[in-house]
């Protein structure tokens, strides 16, 4: 196995040095595939090629995996074959590891969708007889002619299902039970129920149900459609009456699986959903299910006087890993012995009384735990040790069974069973308990009110006759083998004993039971009805906790509205009531989710689901502030931090050989539909989410050039894996999708310096805010991590994350680093939910880990991703829940990629602009092809195209362009490691904007005089939108070569002009603000203002206070249809109290420079300030304009002014609104007349300003005088 590497810090990512892929090419009409692998060797000197995958089954040797399509039914055969000779050395390396009965191929048979597939492995070393040692395979031709491909639908199953769900019609009841037994419903519990009990006719009352136990997993395996009618007995019907005396009796059951098997073992299996089985209650319209009679066989048959009998102990407190189903009881460590007691009457003398004890051992050094019943030891239990590490198991499970004579046992009847642990070391030592299972044979008796027996004695007999001694003559006795529809077994009464004969040619189980002390059920709740089942196909499921319905139907309206989608809202409860008869289990929606989509066909299947609420590995509520709303499915493994997860692709398998999800490479499914969720906590969470959702597909202030960017992140260290694995994205999505810019941030690109003794990058730090707050489509982070931060460096973190005030932005984000997305543990808000979750901005969604993960599989899955998010499937581009099936089926590789969550709207496209624009040749224009010479004036033409690649001669609105110089070599720093070399597209040339008008539109520009001569290829970008109609456009271009002298165009030596604004252009020098500052600057030159970087220090730059500088160049756009002339705009944030400066350095073209400075007031945010308020003129006649200054530009403001006269009687008053206000406002007009109209008297009027912010309710006032001359 090649090596792991870890990092010594409190959150590492688990580094992998293997890489991951699958590859998928296409077979050619000849039925052959050509397989070139290119090999080479790794740092670590051995041999992988590009797209290798490493299985768990074989982890230190590359696999090549192919994606067949359409199936095979075997093997392709193997027609060319070229060998890699290696050395003797790496010959070993190979035979320590090739599996014993390893072949050249391998095929494994999956369903995607209902269609067979495949997927073949080929592991290519050959062994080489003659030269004794084995060699690559480096070249490969296979034939599937003959394989028999097939591309039919795999099986279905085919049992009937219900058309409708019997809780569509009628008045019912749910009613909770929690053990075995049988339980009396009477008069009174129906009324407090608030069911009517007038003219009830108790012939007519139904009892539903589906018993106890979970659903199975398999799709496959048999379960109920729909609620079952279950018999039951009713006392007093007769008369069609329910009167006060009457009852109902039924057989309710456990919700864990407590059976015995016919080998005579305990089958017991702890349901992890619900601690509550769960029946229904109505009146149908026609008699209800009541139990029939089984006959008595007569007492002449084998006799029967013991049973079978086992208990269990089980107690769920802890969950080791805060991952996993498995959670456990009594801690074993300072308190090292506990006594279990268990009421065992009727034990039978010399059998044996067996006891199963489970238990999970953390210690460092293997121990043991001894076991005693009533003081006598029956057994140690072996306790192995484990070896400790951050990303090992954090425990080892140990079961094991005991067993003792009766005969041996003191006082057997009731009994103690003591485990006492012995620690040792000085390390960690301690244990907790699973299970105790005690099993033994006990005589046939009543005991207490009511006994369950079966007996393994029965089988050897085709009939037996069992006897129940001291029974009495009141007893009843059911066969309760089918727990549905129980029997009334008929009995004999011998004297004080019960005896019946009965068939056993299968084990039967039986209760006895007497007229006193029956079970009683805790109190029923109504429920209305419901009808899942009737249900049609649908495009998109939304499945809510009820406290969020109102916003899941809100977005549900919108899928409906904006994408013509067909939706369907339905609850968890309702769900669980129609599939699980009322438990919890995650089966059941899973069932629910594949009942929807078998109703459609082809493309008109389900689509995607979105869980509408946060899921949690604690299905109970356990822990404190649960947040339980949706459940999201938990792995069987609970120990270890990479193999334990919890996933929602659980509910994407819906084909008829998925479900059962083995923890192994061969376990995999494949995803048939797309599954997202949003973590919501609250209403008012699910409200901001609904509203970044809504904003995002509707808001016309979401168009943007924004769109068309990409940021690629990327941590150092690690040999620069990570910077490595990030590039190589960027690459593959710059060389096929270029109408997105790709913009690199590495960390080893940036300074970083020692904070606290830490090191640290404020630089990339403040790059990652301006970016995020000026807009990209994506934001893929590659490295380290933590559920707070990216890399030791923490150029991310929580703080940063809710600073984010990019609400019209907003970007998905994809974290390729460990447990950032931790959103299943309910004591947690990760990183990623802090982002989902951010009123004023952050992410629309999220792709992200919910565990620690391999850097290896990161990055499969990652490439996958972009080789799927900007396909287009009829001129559309896919919905982000398909994109991630895609990108989970084409990453599979057991349980280490099941960890990657989509944290969104499944059902929302990314905003992608979905036309085109080109560049088009025209007279006196540059076209593709031409080269731009330095300088030189530029004049460009394009066009919209519509999806069909026609003239949108209906597009009106603008396109905004950004000219790019040629790609330059960069070199990272070398910080951690060896400096790396990278290509970047960093040097703007121009940005501007240009009318469109029928489609069409031209914009021109200089290239400026400072960049390199040599030639080589430009890009232009151009983002397009018509914001009447609600679309855009985008489209590039690579095809220009820039470089080569041009002629000087001009003798221009006048340097730019500026015009310097603090939040808006109303702002006047000194002025006061908030905290977080805009600065905007209107830049105007003859010949255009410089934004490329070719030339150190004449960068468009601003400086605060004469020390911090950030480089402009990317937040300068021209303004519409010329280049002389255009914004700056630039966010400062959280700047302290008191008096700031900005000098702003602008040059143009031509290199000429010039500066302006201006000065501004921060005030305490949190405090709406008022300042500087006048009325002009002052004194007047006719009228006075009323003008102030304040810190909440912005803000939606009320703003009301009074009048008082100098004897203090209000004479005027007026209020008026100002949304999005400046930082000025100086238009409050008043003539000087009263509230009745008539024009005061000459003299001295008070005037009181007041303004409340609505963002907040901030409030303040201030005063001034007013004088008026008649």
């Amino acid at each position: 196995m090649a090596s792991l590497v870890f990092i010594s810090k409190s959150y590492p990512i688990y580094v992998a040095v293997w890489l991951l892929s699958w590859a998928m090419p296409a077979i050619g009409q000849t039925g052959r595939l050509d397989i070139p692998i290119h090999w080479t060797l790794d740092a670590g000197g051995t041999y992988t090629f590009e797209e290798a995958v490493y299985r768990p089954t074989n982890p230190g040797l590359p696999v090549f995996s192919i994606a067949l399509q359409h199936g095979a039914a075997t093997l392709p055969e193997i027609v060319h074959l070229v060998k890699k000779e290696i050395s003797p050395a790496q010959s070993e390396r190979i035979a320590a590891q090739f599996p014993a009965k390893g072949s050249l191929l391998q095929l494994k048979k999956m369903t995607d969708r209902g269609h067979e597939v495949a997927v073949l492995d080929i592991l290519p070393f050959v062994y080489d007889s003659l030269a004794n040692r084995y060699a690559l395979v480096q070249h490969l031709v296979l034939d599937f002619a003959k394989s028999n491909q097939k591309s039919g639908k795999a099986h279905l199953r085919t049992s009937q299902e219900a058309a409708h769900s019997v809780l569509a019609q009628g008045e019912w009841f749910k009613i909770p039970v929690t053990e075995n037994g049988i339980y009396k419903i009477d008069y009174n519990y129906l009324r407090n129920s608030g069911l009517n009990m007038e003219g009830i006719n108790p012939r007519k009352i139904k009892l539903f149900g589906n018993g106890g136990g979970m659903l199975p997993q398999k799709n496959s395996d048999p379960r109920p459609d729909d609620l079952i009618e279950n018999a039951i007995w009713v006392s007093g019907e007769a008369d069609g009456k329910f009167d006060k005396n009457d009852f109902l009796l039924f057989y309710g059951q456990s919700p864990h699986h407590l059976k015995m098997n016919e080998d005579g073992e305990p089958d017991y299996r702890h349901n992890f959903y619900s601690d509550t089985t769960y029946y229904f209650i109505t009146l149908g319209a026609n008699d209800g299910a009541r139990i029939s009679t089984q006959e008595n066989l007569g007492l002449d048959q084998p006799a029967i006087s013991t049973f079978d009998d086992f208990l269990v102990y089980e107690k769920n407190e802890y969950n080791v890993n805060d991952s996993g189903r498995d959670w456990y009881g009594q801690r074993f460590a300072s308190t090292n012995t506990y006594d279990f007691k268990f009421d065992f009457d009727g034990l039978v003398p010399n059998t044996m009384l067996k006891v199963t004890s489970k238990v999970l051992g953390q210690t460092y050094e293997a121990t043991e735990l001894e076991l005693y019943v009533n003081g006598k030891s029956i057994g140690k239990q072996n306790i192995n040790a484990i070896v400790e590490g951050a990303y090992l198991a954090v425990g080892s499970t140990q079961k094991d069974e005991f067993a003792i004579n009766t005969s041996e046992v003191p006082a057997s009847d009731k009994f103690t069973i003591r485990m006492t642990f012995r620690p040792v070391g000085t390390g960690k030592s301690e244990a907790k308990l699973d299970y105790l299972l005690v099993s033994a044979k006990r005589k046939l008796k009543l005991y207490g009110s009511q006994t369950i027996f079966r007996s393994i004695e029965t089988l050897q007999h085709a009939m037996a006759t069992y006897t129940i001694e001291g029974a009495g003559s009141q007893v009843q006795v059911w066969d309760i083998s089918d727990p549905l529809k129980p029997r009334q077994q008929k009995i004999s009464i011998v004297g004080e004993n019960v005896a019946f004969g009965a068939f056993s040619n299968q084990l039967h189980e039986f209760i006895a039971f007497s007229d006193q002390n029956y079970m009683l059920p805790y109190p029923a709740q109504k429920i209305p009805n419901q009808d899942l089942h009737g249900l049609g196909a649908a495009d998109l499921l939304i499945i809510s906790h009820l406290s969020f319905i109102s916003e899941a139907e809100r977005l549900a309206a919108l899928r409906r509205n904006h994408d013509g989608l067909d939706v369907e809202v339905v609850t968890v409860g309702q769900i669980y009531n129609e599939f699980s008869s009322g438990k919890q289990d995650v089966s059941a929606i899973r069932d629910f989710i594949k009942y929807v989509y078998d109703q459609g066909e082809g493309n008109d299947r389900l689509q995607n689901v979105l869980l509408f609420g946060k899921g949690t590995f604690d299905y109970k509520d356990r822990i404190d502030r649960n947040t339980n709303y949706v459940p999201i499915y938990t792995s069987r493994n609970s120990v270890h931090p990479i193999n334990s997860y919890s996933s929602d692709d659980f509910y994407g398998f819906l084909d008829e050989d998925e479900g059962e999800w083995e923890e192994s490479y061969l376990g995999d499914h494949l995803m048939d539909i797309g599954i997202g969720r949003l973590p919501v906590k609250t209403p008012d969470e699910a409200s901001v989410v609904v509203d970044k959702l809504v904003r995002y597909a509707t808001s016309p202030d979401a168009f943007g050039s924004w769109r068309n960017e990409l940021f690629f992140i990327a941590d150092d260290g690690d040999g620069n894996l990570h910077q490595r694995d990030a590039d190589k994205l960027a690459t593959l999505v710059d060389t096929a999708y270029t109408q997105f810019n790709v913009n690199k941030m590495y960390l080893d690109a940036y300074p970083q310096v020692l904070a606290s003794l830490e090191k640290v990058s404020p630089e990339l730090n403040a790059d990652i805010d301006r970016n995020v707050e000026k807009g990209g489509l994506i934001f893929n982070f590659t490295g380290h991590g933590s559920t707070t931060r990216w890399t030791h460096e923490t150029i991310l973190n929580i703080s940063s994350v809710l600073g984010f005030k990019n609400y019209e932005r907003l970007p998905l984000f994809v974290t390729a680093t460990c447990e950032f997305g931790r959103h299943d543990t309910p004591k947690l808000v990760s990183g990623a939910e802090y982002l989902l979750l951010n009123p004023d901005g952050g992410a629309i969604g999220l792709l992200t880990t919910a565990r620690p993960v391999f850097s290896s599989t990161n990055y499969i899955l990652n490439k996958a991703f972009y080789q799927n998010v900007f396909q287009k499937e009829n001129g559309r581009y896919r919905t982000l829940g398909e994109v991630f099936r895609r990108t989970k089926n084409q990453s599979l590789n057991g349980s280490v990629n099941r960890n990657f969550s989509l944290l969104a709207d499944p059902s929302m496209v990314l905003a992608c602009a979905p036309d085109e624009v080109v560049l088009v040749a025209g007279e006196d224009v540059h076209q593709p092809g031409d080269t731009l010479h330095i300088p030189a004036k530029v004049k460009i033409k394009g066009r919209v195209l519509d999806s069909n690649g026609v003239l949108n001669g209906g597009f009106n609105g603008s396109a905004y362009a950004t000219v790019y110089d040629r790609a330059r070599e960069v070199t990272t720093l070398g910080d951690e490691d060896a400096p790396m070399r990278y290509m970047a597209r960093d040097n703007l040339i121009f940005k501007g904007e240009a009318s469109v008008a029928d489609g069409e539109f031209s914009l021109e520009f200089i290239v400026p005089n400072n960049l390199e001569f040599h030639f080589d290829k430009a890009k232009i970008n151009i983002y397009a939108v018509d914001a009447s109609q609600h679309i855009d456009a985008a489209g590039s271009n690579i095809e220009y070569v820039i470089g080569g002298p041009g002629d000087e165009l001009s003798n221009d030596t006048e340097p730019p002009k500026i015009e310097l604004f603090i939040n808006d252009d109303s702002f006047l020098p000194g002025g006061i603000t908030g905290k977080d500052v805009t600065l905007m600057a209107r830049l105007s030159d003859e010949s255009g203002i410089r934004i490329s970087n070719a030339m150190e220090g004449e960068e468009l730059s601003a400086t605060l206070d004469g020390a911090h500088q950030v480089i402009l160049n990317a937040f300068y756009t021209s303004e519409k249809d010329t280049y002389q002339q255009g914004w700056v705009t630039y966010l400062f944030k959280d700047l302290s109290i008191g008096e700031h400066n900005i000098r702003l350095n602008a040059w143009d073209i031509h290199g000429n420079g010039s500066e302006a400075e201006i000065v501004f007031n921060v005030t305490k945010n949190r405090e709406l300030t008022i300042d500087k308020l006048a009325g002009f003129p002052n004194p007047f006649r006719d009228f006075t304009r009323v003008g102030f200054e304040h810190n909440r530009a912005g803000d939606d403001l009320e703003i009301s002014i009074e009048i008082y006269s100098l004897q203090g009687k209000l004479v005027h008053k007026f209020t008026t609104m100002r949304p999005h206000s400046a930082s000025r406002i100086n238009d409050l007009e008043w003539d000087g007349s009263s509230d009745s109209g008539g024009k005061l008297t000459s003299g001295l009027y008070f005037l009181r300003l007041f303004v409340r912010s609505l963002n907040d309710g901030s409030k303040n006032q201030a005063n001034q005088k007013l004088v008026i001359i008649n």
